[in-house]
């Protein structure tokens, strides 16, 4: 329960398919924690690609195959359409946090258009 908060001692602590929850009542919820980093990894992301298409979003996704036993994974994307320079495709970068997400599709571009320079 990382963005909720209760009061001392709420719900009762349960688990559903290998996964913990707490169920409360809707009384016992003090309220809800903002700021997982969403509208500054969102402005980075504007600034570092001004006038591009760029998209930054939470993920949920479920895998049928043997890697992931069927497990359910969730993760921030950042994707920017970079078409100049010779690249020519849909960056994406795929992390735990969202700032992380926009920090590591920046450093993927920088490498692509270092690596560009590099070949002339």
């Amino acid at each position: 329960m990382k963005n909720v908060l209760l009061i001392k001692y709420a719900g009762n602590n349960v688990k559903i398919d290998g996964e913990d929850y707490v169920i409360v009542r809707e009384d016992d919820i003090l309220g809800i924690i903002a700021g997982n980093g969403e509208e500054n990894a969102w402005q980075k992301l504007k600034e570092a690609f001004p006038g591009k298409y760029i998209c930054l979003q939470f993920e949920r996704t479920k895998y049928s195959n043997d890697i992931s036993d069927g497990k359910e994974t969730y993760y921030w994307a950042a994707y920017v359409n970079y078409k100049e320079k010779g690249i020519e495709d849909v960056l994406d970068s795929r992390s735990s946090t969202p700032i992380d997400a926009v920090n590591n599709l920046i450093k993927k571009v920088k490498s692509l258009l270092k690596a560009k320079e590099d070949e002339k």
